[in-house]
């Protein structure tokens, strides 16, 4: 089983999203959450912090889980399981792109959200929703 960690970093209203490269294998140039694959020997936490860093420069600081979900939609045999973590904290200063993954951060509130075109995935607008009710 592959598990991906996903950070909703919540803003007030609005949520972060990350415009996936062109060179991704999975939902190239779709809008997405920040995270990635947990590596052997991680936490599902240490594997978000470790992402967030990675990505957009910044540590989550007391990440509270969500939920998850299986992607069925990729087709493959062993689908990964995403764990999503609302994070309204976070250490590092102003989210920014830090390696090759994304080309774009843009903070969106749900109707934005819903407007964006190619979204990763339809579900990650309750997701958002729940993070953002979440916090309030």
């Amino acid at each position: 089983m592959t598990d991906i960690a996903i950070a909703i970093l919540v803003d007030g209203d609005k949520v972060l999203m990350g415009r996936r490269a062109p060179h991704k294998a999975a939902y190239p140039r779709c809008w997405d959450f920040i995270g990635g694959h947990v590596e052997a020997g991680e936490t599902l936490v240490d594997g978000l912090i470790r992402e967030a860093l990675e990505e957009i420069a910044v540590r989550p600081v007391n990440p509270v889980f969500l939920d998850q979900m299986v992607d069925r939609a990729l087709g493959l045999t062993d689908p990964p399981t995403y764990h999503f973590f609302v994070v309204q904290e976070w250490a590092g200063g102003t989210p920014t792109l830090a390696n090759h993954e994304h080309t774009e951060l843009r903070w969106v509130t749900l109707k934005e959200m819903g407007g964006l075109n190619r979204l990763s995935d339809q579900a990650y607008l309750n997701f958002a929703s729940r993070a953002i009710a979440a916090v309030s």
